[in-house]
């Protein structure tokens, strides 16, 4: 762990740092940090980038010592604090078929009753017509087309190659 003789990491060559350049400094190194573990990046580009921003060696190293053995528990807490939205747990449904009302004797209209479950435990009930659930049916298949369009993309396949690269280097 950290002792308050490490906070000197910050102290300039006079020895001499202000409030303002500590607090600075400070929320510089969080955020170094945080997007390190929110994008896994490998340690051999955090020591570099350590090294760029003139962090002595051996407290860098006694720094990324740290993230590396606390890795795993520190990357659980940032997946459990990212705001998401509930996921589809479950989907159930049926095809209502409308027979007869009461202004008219012969309906038959047909209706497509949708039931979600979300991950939050909140249940989501819908009726669709023919024509409603024709256009749903339409537009989601528009939006995996453009998903796939996107994940052919050659940057998108560039950075995947990347990821998968950093990865193996862990």
């Amino acid at each position: 762990m950290w002792t308050a003789h490490d906070l000197q990491l910050f102290q300039d060559k006079s020895g001499i740092i202000s409030n303002e350049e500590f607090a600075t400094a400070l929320g510089g190194l969080f955020f170094i940090i945080r997007a390190a573990i929110k994008q896994r990046v490998p340690v051999k580009t955090l020591q570099k980038c350590l090294k760029d921003l003139d962090f002595d060696k051996g407290k860098s190293e006694k720094l990324i010592a740290e993230i590396h053995a606390e890795r795993f528990s520190l990357e659980n807490v940032s997946k459990s604090l990212r705001i998401r939205h509930p996921r589809l747990d479950r989907l159930k449904w049926r095809i209502d078929l409308t027979i007869s009302s009461a202004k008219v004797k012969t309906v038959l209209v047909p209706c497509v009753t949708m039931q979600l479950a979300l991950s939050n435990g909140r249940i989501v009930t819908m009726e669709l017509t023919k024509e409603k659930f024709s256009a749903l049916r339409y537009n989601v298949a528009k939006v995996l087309s453009h998903i796939g369009d996107l994940n052919r993309h050659p940057m998108i396949q560039i950075m995947n190659n990347l990821q998968a690269e950093e990865k193996r280097a862990m």
